[in-house]
This record gives C-alpha cells, structure tokens and sequence, in this order.
C-alpha cells in the first residue's frame, strides 16, 4: 500500500512538472496565475457585497479592468490562462488551494488586527490636539471618515532636533480602485512668512511617507496641521491605517509580503468557490 501511494505522488508531481515545461508562452506562470485569481476573488467578493452598485454589467466590467490593468494582462490572456490551468486540473486546483489559504491567512490577520483597534477605540479618552493614533479605521460605521492633529512650535522643538526632517507616515490595507470615495492626506506648514499646503491622494495599499522640513530658506515651521479624510460613499469595509508616526526617521520600504495583504478585508463572510 505504501509504495502504491508513493507511485501516485510521484506521477502527480511528474504531471505537473511536465505540464509546467510545456505550458504555452502565452499562458501566465503559475505565481503570475496565483495573484491574478487572488484579486479576481476579491473583485467578486466586492461585486457580490454591492449589488446594488454593480447592477449594471458595464460596472462589473470595469472592475475587472480594473484588476487586468493592474497586473497589466489583456483580457484575452486571461481566458487563454483559465483555460489552460482547467484542462491541466492538477495545477489549477494547487493554484487556487494556496489562493484561497492566502485570503484566509490575510483574513485572520486582520480580524486580529481589529480587535486590537476596537479594545483600543473603547478605552480612549479625549485626545489632545497633537494626539497621532497608532492605528486607525477609516469609514466604519460609528467611526469618522478621518482624523486630524496640530502641533504648535514648542510641540515641535520639544520633539525634534533643528535639523530634522520630519516624516509623517503611515501604511493602508483596503484601499480598492472605485471611484465611489476619496481618501486624501492633508499637510499645512506654517512657516514665519510662508504656508505650504500638501495634499496627497491615497489611491493605493502601500507605505506612506511624507517629508516635513523645520526650514526654508532660512524661513523656520512655526506649527504643523495634518489631516487623514475619506469623502464620498463609504468603503464596503473600513480602510484600515497602520504604523501611523510623526518622526525624525524615514521607515524602511514596505516588504512585498505587506502589499500582499491589502484588499484581503473586501472577502468579509463570503462562501469560497471555485472560479469558472
């Protein structure tokens, strides 16, 4: 029994490599293959939550777009690949396996991560004016679209040396490409004789960093105003915030592993099924 069950894995594992050196160029690789069925679950998952804005099939065809141009893939190819990957069935069904242990690991993490920010939201008193949340979900119900903090020149000599640059940064997970909403960052610098404004659409799940300079030709920041806002319909899970820091010290560069993680939270309770 042992060894029949060995020569069954071995001609599994000898299917898949032959049908992976035999897999047409035009075909996506099977880690290209894997991220694309990632995010197309997650554009079914968001057109099955709001019907009612994906009524039309022109909507849903715009998302999918959406998806494509993002991994830069015509839609032509990514029929070709789905049908590729079903007639080798092995490799398909190992490929939407790791996607779907990939949405459930990302899914967990950030139910977690909720908790966390909950606990935290419910033991909170009255911030103070220059009070940065570590953590923040933008468009949940209860919740506001945003935050904002003003530091004042003492805040700021105390906090900084004179020839610091301060970073304002954060990282986002649920940020989708719909044009239902906008989510801007917002900077005033008050300088002696000058203001500068800095305003930043936030369109994409990665690491933000803004630069704030103490001076300007010689023209010293006299406060700081910051502010984090959605406007437009709510996001059908909140945006979530993370690592949220004022600075001397730049982060490092977001890891690929982090980027991964974004859009996961659009799933919410949704059956898993295998794409058609």
């Amino acid at each position: 029994m042992n060894n029949l069950i060995k020569s069954l894995f071995f001609l599994i594992v000898a299917t898949t490599v032959f049908a992976c050196q035999n897999r047409p160029k035009e075909v996506l690789s099977r880690k290209k293959m894997e991220n694309l069925m990632y995010d197309m679950y997650i554009a079914e998952a968001i057109i099955d939550n709001d019907y009612q804005e994906f009524a039309l099939p022109e909507k849903k065809e715009a998302l999918i777009d959406q998806v494509l141009k993002k991994h830069k893939i015509s839609e032509a190819r990514w029929d070709t690949s789905l049908s590729w990957y079903s007639d080798n069935i092995e490799l398909y069904l190992q490929i939407n396996d790791s996607v779907k242990a990939r949405l459930q690991r990302n899914k967990d993490m950030l139910e977690q991560a909720n908790m966390q920010l909950v606990s935290r939201e419910l033991g909170d008193d009255i911030k103070s004016p220059d009070y940065i949340p570590p953590h923040f979900r933008v468009g949940a119900l209860g919740c506001d679209r945003g935050f904002k903090f003003t530091l004042d020149s003492l805040q700021l000599i105390d906090r900084f040396l004179e020839n610091d640059t301060i970073f304002f940064q954060f990282k986002s997970l649920g940020i989708y490409p719909l044009e239902t909403y906008s989510l801007k960052s917002v900077l005033k610098i008050d300088y002696s004789d000058t203001t500068v404004f800095e305003v930043s659409e936030l369109d994409e799940n990665k690491l933000y960093s803004f630069p704030v300079l103490k001076s300007i030709d010689q023209d010293t920041i006299k406060s700081l105003y910051g502010l984090i806002n959605l406007s437009g319909k709510l996001p059908l899970v909140p945006i979530q915030l993370y690592e949220i820091s004022l600075g001397s010290k730049e982060n490092e560069k977001d890891s690929l592993d982090f980027i991964q993680l974004a859009d996961t939270m659009m799933l919410l309770e949704k059956p898993e099924r295998v794409i058609e």
